[in-house]
């Protein structure tokens, strides 16, 4: 029995190395998820920005504007350490710790490191175990810190930055690697698996750059353009208004009346500020248009996309603007703020601020996906992170919560609460193996 255990183990490694392991698990949830599924973990005044829990499900740690990073019991929801921030204008050069906002955070694959990022362009490496402080790495990126993903198995750690750069560092040694070119913009957000190719999405030039390290080499990807539904989605409310009636000139000079024809909104993909990887071929993309887009990386244009993912709605016009008709609104979409996959699996989730986390289920042949399920979230979904731990079955959701988005004020939702939300997924029946799929290659 331990020969056929091991012999799986080592297989399913062997298929996860190559990207080749999909199991087919969205099905199997039962949504929506109950109120003893949810547990909120509030400890901050200011915005929480980012979140990161380790691969054992012991632990998960948040990030905020005011500059700390708080340790939580999964199991608990109980606060376990505070890694405080200091002010901005802090004149102790030894402080150990961010004196800006906390922007990113990520936990190395062995449960040993914490590594955080933000606003003071510092990358402070942590100790999981000990809640130690153990190095900073300074006057490195020369901008703030945007995201950073450590390569699954080893404590190899990307990190992307305002600067339009991608670093390397290895964490065992605490020192550098190197550092990758290419960005024509400030990068948003970075993402890898247990290949040594990390993944990144530049801003505004709206490309997505896969850098194979070894080979010294990258592929790009080009996202943008205008974006129009062919029509609204059945579940999403309609806040357009009802089409008006003109009077037309009819046969033999009489009046008629005919509906005033209008084009479907059209939006443009200004940003791509998301990016999360299902696998070492296929990874999703969001930005500011609302687009959520399914890529392979063998093909150079989007293989789906999903037009306003999370829906529109009307932003009122500045007065300072200028505008003629202050009193109207633009149709904006509520943009994709955060993206998170279950690797290697069917199943992937999306945070706006539309008042919803929203729960998609990728087809089986990798070319389109459909929404399953929404999960009600007051605030602006800054990080999310979809996992299964090591020492369990379960399936979580932790979601990092704010009334204003990470990287600006452009909003605030006074109603939403600053806070981390744990969601367990639970399955249909008790019976369901959750920790097991069908192991199904990729198409090449």
């Amino acid at each position: 029995i331990d020969r056929d255990n091991i012999a799986d183990r080592l297989k399913q490694d062997a298929l996860e190395i190559q990207g080749r392991l999909h199991r087919h698990l969205a099905e199997s949830f039962k949504f929506p998820p109950t109120e003893t599924d949810i547990k909120t973990c509030r400890g901050r005044q200011l915005s929480t920005t980012s979140i990161a829990a380790t691969e054992n499900g012991l632990y998960a740690y948040s990030g905020s504007k005011d500059g700390s990073i708080i340790k939580w019991d999964l199991k608990t929801g109980k606060k376990l350490f505070v890694f405080p921030g200091g002010q901005k204008k802090t004149l102790a050069q030894d402080f150990q710790g961010h004196t800006d906002h906390v922007i990113c955070l990520a936990v190395s694959s062995d449960n040993q490191f914490l590594a955080s990022g933000g606003k003071d362009k510092k990358i402070i490496i942590w100790s999981v175990q000990d809640n130690k402080w153990l190095h900073c790495f300074k006057q490195q990126h020369k901008d703030t810190i945007t995201g950073m993903s450590f390569r699954k198995g080893y404590n190899q750690l990307y990190t992307v930055s305002n600067d339009r750069t991608v670093k390397l560092w290895n964490v065992d040694e605490l020192s550098y690697i190197e550092t990758l070119f290419g960005h024509q913009d400030s990068i948003m957000a970075v993402d890898s698996l247990a290949k040594e190719h990390c993944i990144s999405t530049g801003g505004r030039d709206r490309t997505v750059r896969l850098w194979k390290i070894v080979e010294e080499s990258q592929l790009v990807f080009r996202g943008g353009g205008f974006v129009r539904p062919k029509k609204l989605r059945k579940d999403e409310p309609s806040e357009e208004e009802p089409p008006k009636v003109i009077p037309t000139e009819g046969p033999e000079g009489g009046v008629i009346m005919k509906q005033q024809q209008t084009k479907d909104p059209s939006f443009l993909e200004g940003s791509l500020d998301c990016i999360a990887m299902i696998d070492e071929e296929n990874f999703l993309t969001g930005g500011d248009s609302g687009t959520i887009s399914l890529w392979n990386i063998h093909k150079k244009k989007a293989s789906f996309s999903m037009p306003l993912a999370h829906g529109h709605h009307k932003q009122p016009l500045d007065y300072s603007s200028g505008d003629a008709t202050p009193s109207g609104g633009v149709e904006t979409p509520y943009w994709i703020t955060a993206l998170a996959t279950l690797r290697y699996s069917d199943m992937f989730v999306s945070g706006s601020w539309d008042g919803t986390i929203r729960v998609w289920q990728i087809g089986k042949n990798m070319k389109n996906f459909s929404l399953i399920a929404s999960i009600p979230t007051v605030g602006v979904v800054n990080a999310l992170q979809l996992y299964q731990p090591t020492s369990s079955k379960k399936t979580l959701l932790v979601a990092a919560i704010g009334q204003e988005h990470k990287l600006g004020r452009w909003m605030r939702i006074k109603e939403a609460r600053n806070c981390m939300r744990v969601v367990e997924l639970t399955t249909k029946t008790k019976d369901a193996a959750q920790g097991e799929g069908e192991d199904d290659e990729a198409d090449e």
